[in-house]
């Protein structure tokens, strides 16, 4: 069929020419999607490149722009200095063309292509020949719309094997990689193959190319006989890339992925991609999709479409997303204005503004209706469209200059479920010594170059209610003390450059001075505070403010890292760094002289810099309110845990204002207080230390005389201007270098550049209608209509229509022109002109060495005038350079200025913001700090009180164990008090984020809304009785069940609901609510109640669309522990409190009480407060000895460290050695064997694989592993090596761990059954009975790891019988402790080991009888049947039948094994031995187990491990299983944002599973000679030294199929572990690959296209209005908007359903035998779902009615088959074999997991519609994880791009889509939206975690077979649906087409549509 109708440019050449109509550069296109694909951008881009533009409308476009800083740039060719002379160390005698020196110019791609062929031949070395900055100009693609240009920086000929290889070198001045940077590598990558393949086609038809004197193919042409094709790879080269990214040696992208983003860029840049659209003439600039947000400060064109949009008034303005706004088109709403209308005056809101012409009031009900806006979100963007309607720029100048406009619309509003404050409020701040902080961060540097702070003397005059009514003062009487300090002392490179000249440890010794003085001279104030506030017998109380987190952060960071250097310096453990600086090779390498200490350029001593510095202030700030409000509650002694930082940036997202974005600019131009004025950002006045005005205006100097902090820094207090410095205008002063420039004023230049933006659009699109003209005429095609098609067109508004606009009369107003984001940093341009202009510019020392030169006869260097830059590269001439260094001079002058005029404004804000009526948070615990005097000294010494455990035994432990282990137990407290304190956070303030009714709908808490509320008694016990009103759909209680998962009995939060539809108050619930039980109630008892008669009646008549469902809610009585974990209600507060005399009007919600976590985390801080201070468990074998290093990031010391490592200087501990399997018994699947086999392992990191070896230790140890990857015994066999041998990509299973030979033959006897994997593990755990192994088993989907650790136990336990074991000989007995995340994990251990001890083969049956399971849990719960049949005990014997010699296998959660613990440990005691005893006294209070063995571990969170750790005795063994590359542990907390030290040093947040790997890569991080042991006395090994942990991974799955194990192979691939598995079953031939299926319905859409290329494109919705007939809508055409979902009334949404067979496309996914196992993939076109997707759950019930027939029931038998209509059945297996080790005998035959549980209730409605709810299960992901099903159909759901965007983080989740994938036994249907399949965040990371979504393309689209497209017709909207209901009946009702017929569509008569949209959707399966 051909391709749909999408308009875009023609050619201008016939196809195979070289040029396009649009020109682009690649940089252009990178830049497009590091802005989230904004096709604006593209089009303001083309339109500003416009010849025909004048040049008054050029200068108007270049009014607000500005230029790229120049010390970035400088950055970036400093990086491209290092590549050039890393390639010439390598290669001095390889020929290159670097253009780069002396001057800046590009290789042509003619003399590149000359270096190629005359390059030597591959006997002359690897490095054949390299060039810089090589022009590549073309089409990317053959189809492509563009015609792209761009230099690659580097292009390197590498010979590999004798075979050229084509490295791009890309390099970026950033610590972090992002997805343009691939796009951009991508993009050159093609260019040149394209370049290539035209040089090998003009070669005289011999298809080649010459490199190196010999021929070589081009890999996509057509292969020549003989001649072997050449390789072009891609290479990234960050600052911190490393040896990974050495432009020779360095880890290239992987190929795989790479051509996944080809395939993408290809299908953007195509006819019909998302590029093409957003080019398109048909489409006017208004009508491209766009959002204003953060994303815009990085786009070059971002003051245009500003501008612009103020102009017309766009709804963007609101903040709204790009679908939003054009929903809001949809329904009528244009502009800011009408969306302001909608917000009621009630809800008060100031009224917008009248409009002049006719208007009509639209109701936010309705639009939201029409919209398909969520109303709570519609009113949050009406509230913000009414504070920032003043911003439109279309009003009359008239009503601009209205004396009441501004006073009007200069207002705040508190956004709805706004989180409460983090100010002190009003009464506290009146008691605090005020520190208001600004820190300046150089961005390239990526150090602290700038400080100072504002201190406060307490005002206890103030704080009282009347005070804080008042107005604020003004900024003049702000008074106080002021420190600033600047770094000083840089040198750079020469006069022309910015670049610095300084080693990183000459910085990092700058930076620690700068840090000290500022310590010395702020402890030094806050000392004068405290000495003024004892003179009135006052304590010290201290509060730090600061403008944003990424200030707060970086300061933190710095300090942290610098005192890290510093104590690595001065310590000769783990780097001894000692030797390193006397070495003289290194001090020469490195610039240094000899000793332990290095003087710095200003002649400090690093110790003294780093001795006195900011150490202190993580420590202070690492204070945490929540562990503070824990201990206070569980009534602890007082601790000083308090909130000691407030960040004005969350105080200013709490509100709506007139400006976007929570910038100093943005935020200090609304008028806060009172006063209605605004901050004035002029030079404050020269305070010089000094305290001024502060007792009644009385004037006093202290300017510390004589102070050390006064002699080093009396010149850098003073500030530039003197007596003048009040009248520096700062924002003239820096707006022009890109700081403070985010708001202009309203201008005629202003005005001029909006008219620009038309002007430019409109000559541009005539210029393409016109060239689109004549290329049709080429083509013989039509001419196009000449007026584009617009859907509505803009008024011209009075402000442009009058011609004499008056500047002065608009003095006052102002514009915004891009976001002001909080964490804007000072451009690095003014400090490198204040660096120039110190003492007249410093010759740096790169000149002094010899630079490299570029020898004459060895490269072409030519300049050739014709070869222009790239239009994506800014080179930028003299006069704009000087004239930048001009404005960044005049900067220069008043940078101390601006620090403190910064500073100055936080406290101007937060005076503010705390008087406002919702500022200041009177729950905010503030305490006295307790320091002795001096304070200074106090401070600078202060370290976080992490030496104890609160709570904990009076005597503490001692002893070097004793001080490890409470630091280490401390921490794990830290993170369960941080933890459960967010969880309860997140729970309130989920109450003000949606309303009550939305909530119980979205089944997000389990919300249930009662009204009609009555009180009912009998006798003293009271309870409350109410109907259900939501979730309005039930009826009975068995749905109510099943909607909100609150079974008879679950706990609930019970609060009032004024009105279910408005969000409650977080903070009026949490101060008056109930806790209760919700039980079920047969009647409405209403004879029982304590009302009226006339209340009575009223509460029994019934309510139109309400539920007849009754429900009681009476007082939970159980008893909570009083430790402030558990929400337990309000004292005297009860649930019948709510009901008030029987009112019909009271309503109530039921909220899940979220207090089951509260009773795990009670568990694990009992444990680790009474016995964690005295394991020695924890101190040896749980102690992590470094810290994590990515503390050291950027750090001249890591440098070292790197450039070490390179060398082969640093070792690591040797991996241990495992069994090895041959080659020839591993199965490879065939899509995923590695096609370059020299190529190294990529490794799981979230980063390039060119960042990885140098980036190891620098990165987040959860999202990369140690140089040395896990590897399973099969994969390691691959070559051919002992799998711990040296050429090994890592560490591997442990060799057998033979004790005396019994080993082997025990595992023989107990599991004979197991894999090769499965008894590598085994013999891990035996190898340490002497000290306790300690193993970490991964076991992917199906592996059977719980088999694996039930087998290792019994093993582990016969030989403890036979050797004897850590509690003795061998007839001594023990403890062995079973624990999982769940029950359900618990039980399913213990029946594993159940049953394999009945089948337990050893003579004499001595394993049986030794043995005794014991399964603890609740009194009130009984055992399991299956538990009790194995002769599982449900409780622990008695002392008196405590047997000896018997192993007691205790399994449960921890929280019972808690319960159990001292018990336990008597029952233990009681039968040790002395030798036992004298163990466990040693090992600590709690040890008494032998073993713990932990299943499931990465759901399960460390701090749980180290609790049970406290219970192993010191040589206890440990093993732990679980898969980190699924779903893990949830956190309520943001630990990675946290900088409190000890959670930064010990990392327990991470899950058990994480931990374990962390301990693991501890020991194998690379090390300056031999890892270093403490020293005999300092900590004597109560176990004996640690043994290290053993990794071993499973790599047989006995439940994935052929086809899953290739989609989830490249994940498993990163851990080296190669999957396999069953066979494949039989397939087609070969030649049905990738061609069409016949056999199609009368709707279905065929493509006999290899890939069905063109449909991937070109389809997209059709829509049916008015009397257009199903005919008529059968022909597919674009639409400029993608039609949304509707939610009507049907029971699965409403839809349109084909024929009750489906068609003939859905039943090729079942017939055949080629389809009883492999992986489906159903596209749509569908693009405006969010949580819920009615298309994809018609496409579900069409492919199962396929196969089961519209009446059809899954069958129940024993059998497990699928019966049909027609009686036939599939074979379909209800249980997987015993072999698989994950028998499930209750799993379902088909399961359908979606993401989300909107459409999981569609999805369960339709099921149960069906029939179909007897074997057939639907469940969002996380609950489906460890379950499987023969079939699994999993519903991507979401497909709206806004939606996409904004919740990458979920959607990219690798983890969430291995679990949704690996579910499958035999067949994988994946349904999703091309939308989704196509998105690109802009964080690497996250499109790192898309790579099985990208693998699923791959093996179904591009190597799969194309089975075919279906056209499905759904409703357009809600009310079309119901009125063709009400026109046809139940037929439409049921969802079909009013008056068709279900058998089909397309006979006779047609009948006319109300509004239906046609979806596409394309089929595709993997082949062999």
């Amino acid at each position: 069929m051909p391709a749909a109708s999408v308009t875009v440019l023609i050619p201008t050449a016939p196809a195979g020419g070289s040029e396009a109509t649009i020109q682009l550069s690649v940089t252009d296109v990178a830049s497009f999607v590091g802005l989230r694909q904004c096709g604006r951008y593209l089009r303001l881009t083309v339109a500003r490149n416009a010849p025909e533009l004048t040049t008054d409308t050029q200068d108007a476009l270049n009014n607000y722009s500005v230029s790229i800083d120049g010390a970035l740039a400088a950055a970036g060719r400093q990086l491209e200095v290092h590549v050039a002379e890393e390639l010439e160390r390598r290669a001095p005698d390889a020929p290159y063309v670097n253009p780069c020196r002396p001057k800046e110019a590009c290789t042509p791609w003619l003399v590149f292509l000359d270096l190629l062929a005359r390059a030597p031949n591959p006997s002359s070395g690897y490095l054949g020949c390299w060039a810089a900055e090589v022009v590549l100009r073309g089409r990317p693609a053959v189809d492509s719309v563009l015609s792209l240009s761009g230099r690659a920086d580097y292009i390197v000929l590498l010979w590999r094997s004798g075979r050229p290889v084509l490295r791009i070198v890309e390099c970026k001045a950033s610590t972090e990689p992002q997805t343009k940077y691939i796009v951009q590598l991508v993009l050159y990558r093609m260019l040149l193959l394209r370049l290539l393949s035209e040089a090998a086609a003009a070669n005289n038809h011999r298809e080649c190319v010459c490199i190196g004197g010999l021929e070589w193919s081009v890999p996509g042409r057509r292969a020549v006989h003989g001649v072997t094709a050449l390789e072009v790879e891609c290479l990234l080269r960050t600052k911190l890339s490393g040896p990974a990214g050495h432009a020779t040696d360095g880890d290239a992208l992987p190929m795989e992925e790479v051509e996944a983003m080809t395939r993408q860029l290809s299908g953007m840049l195509m006819p019909g991609g998302r590029i093409a659209e957003a080019l398109s003439v048909q489409t006017p600039l208004v009508d491209v999709p766009y959002e204003l947000d953060g994303h815009c400060g990085a786009c070059s064109r971002v003051a245009q479409c500003w501008i612009e949009s103020a102009a017309r008034g766009a709804v963007q303005l609101s903040g709204c997303s790009a679908s939003e706004a054009q929903r809001l088109a949809k329904a009528g709403v244009t502009d800011i204005e009408e969306l302001a209308a909608l917000l009621p005056p009630s809800n008060g809101a100031l009224p917008a503004p009248p409009r002049p012409g006719p208007t009509r009031p639209r109701r936010l009900e309705d639009v939201a209706a029409d919209s398909d806006i969520a109303p709570g979100e519609l009113h949050r963007l009406s509230l913000i469209a009414s504070v920032r309607t003043r911003r439109w720029l279309g009003h009359a100048l008239s009503l601009h200059n209205e004396p009441g406009w501004r006073q009007q619309w200069s207002t705040v509003q508190l956004l709805p479920g706004a989180p409460p404050s983090g100010l002190p409020s009003f009464a506290v701040r009146s008691l605090l010594v005020r520190v208001y902080l600004s820190v300046s961060v150089d961005v390239a540097l990526r150090r602290v170059v700038g400080v100072a702070a504002h201190i406060a003397a307490p005002d206890l005059s103030s704080g009282s209610a009347e005070e804080k009514q008042t107005a604020p003062p003004s900024q003049a009487a702000q008074t106080g003390w002021d420190v600033a300090i600047l770094m000083e002392g840089v040198t750079l490179e020469d006069s022309s450059s910015s670049a610095v000249a300084n080693t990183d440890m000459e910085l990092d010794d700058m930076e620690a001075q700068l840090l000290a003085d500022f310590s010395d001279q702020l402890c030094e104030v806050i000392q004068q505070c405290v000495e003024r506030q004892q003179q009135q017998a006052q304590q010290l109380m201290l509060h730090f403010y600061i403008h944003s987190h990424e200030e707060l952060t970086e300061l933190i960071r710095r300090c942290n890292t610098l005192e890290h250097l510093h104590g690595l310096r001065r310590s000769s453990d783990a780097l001894t760094a000692h030797s390193l600086v006397n070495d003289k090779s290194c001090a020469k390498r490195f610039g240094r002289g000899s000793g332990s200490s290095y003087a710095s350029a200003s002649g400090s001593s690093i110790g003294a810099a780093s001795g006195t510095g900011l150490g202190w202030l993580p420590h202070l700030l690492g204070l945490r309110a929540d562990i503070g409000d824990f201990q206070e509650k569980a009534g602890m002694d007082a601790s000083p845990e308090q909130a000691m930082v407030s960040v004005i940036e969350d105080e200013i997202r709490r509100y709506a204002t007139a400006w976007h974005g929570a910038g100093r600019l943005a935020a200090t131009s609304v008028a806060w207080g009172s006063d209605r004025t605004i901050f004035n950002w002029r030079a404050p006045q020269p305070l010089r230390h000094t305290r001024v005005a502060m007792d009644g205006g009385a004037a006093a100097a202290d300017a510390i005389p004589g102070s050390e902090a006064a002699k080093r820094s009396s010149s850098s207090s003073r500030l530039e201007g003197d007596a003048d410095g009040d009248k520096i205008d700062l924002r003239a002063a820096f707006a022009p270098g890109g700081y403070l420039n985010s708001l202009v004023r309203d201008s005629r230049d202003l005005r001029s550049c909006a008219e620009a933006v038309a002007i430019s659009e409109q000559q541009w699109t005539q210029r393409s209608l016109k060239q689109q003209g004549q290329a049709r005429q080429g083509y013989g095609i039509p001419p196009a209509d000449p007026q584009p098609r617009r859907r509505r067109q803009p008024e011209s508004t009075p402000a442009f229509a009058s011609g004499n606009l008056v500047v002065a009369q608009l003095h006052d107003d102002y514009v915004q022109v891009r976001p002001d984001l909080a964490g804007s940093s000072i451009p690095p341009g003014f400090f490198r002109a204040l660096w120039a202009s110190s003492s007249g510019l410093q010759r740096g020392r790169r000149d002094e060495t010899q630079s490299p030169q570029q020898p004459e006869h060895r490269g072409e260097q030519q300049q050739h005038s014709n070869e222009t830059p790239s239009p994506g590269r800014c080179h930028g001439n003299s006069d704009a350079v000087e004239k930048q260094a001009d404005i960044f001079q005049r900067g220069a002058s008043s940078l101390r200025s601006l620090l403190l005029a910064q500073a100055h404004a936080v406290r101007w804000l937060e005076e503010r913001l705390a008087r406002l009526p919702d500022g200041g948070n009177p729950c905010l615990r503030k305490v006295p700090l307790v320091l002795p005097q001096p304070l200074g000294r106090s401070l600078r010494a202060f370290q976080l009180d992490v030496g104890n455990l609160p709570g904990g035994p009076r005597r503490a432990p001692q002893g070097p164990q004793a001080e490890r282990a409470i630091m280490l137990a401390r921490a794990a407290l830290d993170t369960m008090w941080l933890n459960r304190g967010g969880e309860i956070r997140q729970f309130w303030q989920g109450l003000g984020l949606q309303a009550p009714a939305a909530r119980a709908a979205d089944n997000r808490n389990g919300t249930v809304v009662l009204d009609r509320l009555r009180r009912m008694n009998e006798g003293k016990v009271h309870w409350l009785l109410g109907r259900v009103a939501a979730p309005e759909s039930c009826r009975n209680w068995e749905a109510l069940t099943e909607a909100t998962r609150l079974e008879e009995g679950s706990r609930v939060v019970v609060t009032a609901v004024p009105d279910p539809s408005v969000c409650q108050d977080p903070c009026e619930a949490s101060g008056r609510y109930a806790h209760g039980v919700i039980t079920s109630v047969a009647d409405s008892g209403l004879g029982n109640g304590t009302g009226s008669v006339e209340a009575e009646q009223e509460l029994a008549k019934p309510v139109a669309g309400h539920s007849d469902l009754w429900v009681e809610c009476r007082l939970d009585k159980t008893w909570y522990p009083t430790n402030g974990l558990f929400l337990s209600g309000t004292p005297r507060v009860w649930p019948w409190t709510f009901a008030v005399g029987g009112a019909a009007s009271g309503r109530v919600a039921l909220d899940a009480a979220p207090n089951i976590s509260a009773w795990v985390a009670t568990s694990v801080i009992e444990i680790l407060q009474e016995f964690g201070g005295s394991s020695a468990y924890l101190a040896e074998r749980l102690w992590l000895s470094l810290p994590p290093a990515d503390l050291a990031a950027g750090s001249s010391f890591m440098h070292q460290w790197l450039e070490a490592a390179s060398e082969g200087t640093l070792v690591a501990r040797e991996p241990e050695t495992g069994p090895n399997t041959p080659l020839s018994e591993v199965q490879v699947p065939g899509d995923i064997q590695d096609r370059s086999p020299n190529r190294p392992c990529p490794r799981d990191t979230a980063t390039p694989a060119t960042l990885l070896r140098g980036h190891e230790m620098l990165t987040h140890p959860q999202s990369s592993t140690s140089s040395n990857s896990i590897l399973s015994a099969h994969a390691r066999g691959l070559g051919g090596g002992s799998a711990g041998s040296a050429d090994s990509t890592g560490p591997s299973n442990v060799t057998r761990g033979r004790a005396g030979g019994s080993g082997d033959d025990l595992v023989q006897r107990l599991a004979p059954e197991l894999d090769q994997d499965q008894k590598a593990c085994i013999y891990a755990f035996l190898k340490h009975p002497e000290s306790g192994s300690r193993v970490l088993l991964q076991g992917p989907p199906g592996t059977g790891k719980t088999e694996t650790v039930a087998a290792a136990l019994l093993v582990w336990l016969a030989e403890r019988m036979h050797r004897g074991g850590p509690m003795g000989p061998s007839e001594q007995g023990g403890v062995v402790l079973l624990t999982g995340p769940t029950h359900a994990a618990v039980d399913n251990i213990m029946k594993r080991i159940g049953v394999r001890l009945r089948n337990s083969t050893l003579s004499g049956d001595v394993l049986r009888g030794r043995s005794v399971l014991v399964r603890l849990d609740s009194d009130k719960k009984a055992l399991d049947l299956s538990l009790a049949d194995l002769g599982v005990q449900s409780s622990l014997p008695n002392r008196s039948s405590w047997q000896k010699n018997t192993w007691y296998l205790v399994g449960g959660t921890l929280r019972y094994l808690a319960k159990a613990a001292k018990q336990l440990r008597t029952l233990v005691a009681s039968a040790a031995t002395p030798q036992a005893a004298k163990l466990m006294e040693a090992s600590g209070r709690a040890a008494f187990a032998s073993a713990l063995l932990m299943d499931e571990a990465s759901m399960v969170f460390a701090p749980q491990l180290l609790a049970l750790g406290c219970l192993l005795v010191a040589r206890g063994s440990l093993l732990v299983a679980g898969d980190h590359q699924q779903l893990s542990t949830i956190t309520n907390y943001d630990f990675e944002g946290d900088q409190r030290p000890n959670l930064l040093r010990h990392r327990p947040y991470v899950s058990a599973y994480e931990y374990v790997r962390l301990m693991q890569a501890d020991e194998t991080v690379p090390r300056r000679g031999q890892r270093q042991e403490p020293p005999e006395g300092h900590l004597q090994w109560i176990g004996g030294p640690p043994p290290p942990v053993s990794t071993c991974a499973l790599s047989y799955t006995h439940r994935l199929p052929y086809a899953v194990r290739a989609l989830i192979q490249p994940l498993y691939s990163r851990d080296g572990i190669i999957l396999r598995g069953r066979p494949p079953a039989e397939r087609p031939a070969a030649d049905n690959t990738n061609t069409t299926i016949t056999g199609s319905s009368k709707n279905s859409s065929a493509v006999t296209t290899r890939n069905n290329r063109a449909s991937r494109f070109a389809a997209r919705p059709t829509v049916a209005t008015g009397t257009a007939s199903l005919a008529a809508t059968s022909t597919l055409m674009a639409a400029p908007f993608p039609l949304q979902r509707m939610s009507g009334g049907g029971s699965f949404g409403g839809v349109l359903p084909e024929k009750a067979n489906a068609g003939g496309v859905w039943r090729h996914l079942w017939q055949g035998p080629a389809c009883e196992e492999g992986v489906f993939l159903l596209v749509h076109n569908e693009t405006g779902s969010s949580r819920c997707n009615d298309l994809e759950v018609q496409l579900v019930a069409s492919v199962l009615e396929a196969r089961l027939g519209s009446t059809a029931r899954l069958n129940s038998g024993t059998s497990g088959e699928l019966a049909t209509a027609d009686g036939s059945t599939g074979l379909i297996a209800s249980s997987i074999s015993g072999s698989s080790g994950n028998d499930r005998t209750g799993d379902v035959s088909v399961a359908i997991i979606t993401p989300h549980r909107s459409q999981r209730r569609a999805l369960k409605a339709l099921v149960e519609e069906r029939g179909w709810g007897r074997n057939c299960q639907v469940d969002t992901v996380e609950r489906m994880q460890g379950g499987e099903a023969e079939i699994v159909i999993f519903s991507a759901t979401a497909s709206d791009a806004a939606t996409l965007e904004r919740s990458e983080e979920f959607y990219s989740s690798v983890c969430r889509a291995n679990v949704a994938f690996s579910r499958a036994r035999q067949r994988l249907i994946v349904v999703a939206s091309r939308a989704f399949l196509e998105q690109l965040p802009t964080s690497y990371s996250r499109y790192s975690g898309l790579m099985l979504w990208r693998q699923l393309r791959a093996i179904c689209q591009d190597r799969g077979a194309y089975l075919g497209a279906e056209n499905v017709q759904m409703w357009l909207n809600p009310q079309a649906r119901a009125a063709a209901a009400a026109a046809t009946g139940a037929a439409a009702a049921g969802g079909q087409l009013p008056g068709g017929d279900s058998a089909d569509h397309s006979g006779g008569g047609q009948h006319e549509l109300r509004a239906t949209v046609t979806y596409r959707c394309d089929v595709y399966r993997t082949v062999a």
